[in-house]
């Protein structure tokens, strides 16, 4: 793991990569994206499948989360954090072409960050991604309190998560979310339901001039009228079953292998 200075705000990002052998040249880099209280362990069985082993690999915490600092004095916005990634990515040496996949809320974060100069940047990959006002609705719940009131409630929201009734994915969910800021889960969701509900997200989305896929369960392609634009304007749909929509948890094999179809499709042939 390395850690990364950036100023502002004055934090360390942590990131993590696959030690490529010498004599290996990557076909491109794949930076992963964690949601809202996870972290870059969520990703890690990428280091391992068979699938992205042309790839190098680069998996982040975002600020507020996992092994990066957690700042009081940072908005945690989604477009805060992509200017943060800005920063941490241009003291990292990494094999273009470059991806991004985003899940959820660092889909979010994903879309802002891809409108820097990024070296090299080629597509982005949405998973399951928080854009518009209505696909948000766990940061939904968390903003109906303030932050004063939401603070001492987080370890009730986490055991709510935990309980032996709880799928597999949400329980992992709840022992990442546990080493989170409550302060910066609070100010992610406060910063990702106002820029969904000026329609923003997805505007940027839109207006990115790079490949652009999507990887979603079947629920959620069959209840979100916005996929259906998105496919005629060229973005490109990867289906993957995820009862939960947490494909990386649920269905890794089938994941990972939506993420490699992805990058191949979007990176320039010799």
């Amino acid at each position: 793991m390395e850690f990364i200075r950036v100023t502002p705000p004055g934090a360390d990002v942590a990131v993590v990569r696959r030690p490529q052998a010498a004599a290996t040249r990557p076909a491109g880099t794949l930076l992963f994206l964690h949601g809202l209280g996870d972290s870059a362990s969520a990703f890690s069985p990428a280091f391992e499948t068979q699938d992205l082993a042309p790839f190098d690999v680069l998996l982040v915490d975002l600020l507020g989360h996992g092994q990066s600092d957690k700042p009081d004095d940072f908005d945690y916005s989604p477009a805060s954090h992509g200017a943060v990634l800005f920063q941490a990515l241009r003291k990292v040496r990494f094999q273009t072409p470059l991806h991004i996949v985003g899940y959820s809320f660092g889909g979010a974060v994903a879309v802002e960050l891809a409108r820097f100069p990024l070296q090299g940047l080629a597509s982005i990959i949405l998973v399951e991604p928080a854009l518009e006002a209505d696909r948000v609705e766990f940061a939904a719940r968390i903003t109906q309190h303030s932050e004063a009131e939401f603070l001492p409630m987080y370890p009730e929201l986490l055991a709510s998560y935990a309980t032996s009734d709880s799928s597999e994915a949400d329980r992992r969910w709840a022992e990442t979310a546990a080493f989170a800021s409550a302060r910066a889960i609070y100010r992610c969701a406060k910063g990702l339901i106002q820029a969904s509900n000026r329609g923003e997200l997805v505007a940027h989305f839109k207006q990115l001039a790079l490949k652009k896929s999507v990887i979603l369960s079947h629920e959620t392609y069959g209840q979100w009228p916005l996929i259906r634009s998105l496919e005629k304007g060229g973005v490109k749909v990867f289906l993957v079953e995820a009862p939960h929509k947490m494909p990386f948890y649920e269905s890794p094999d089938g994941f990972y292998s939506a993420v490699a179809q992805a990058a191949r499709s979007a990176t320039p042939q010799p």
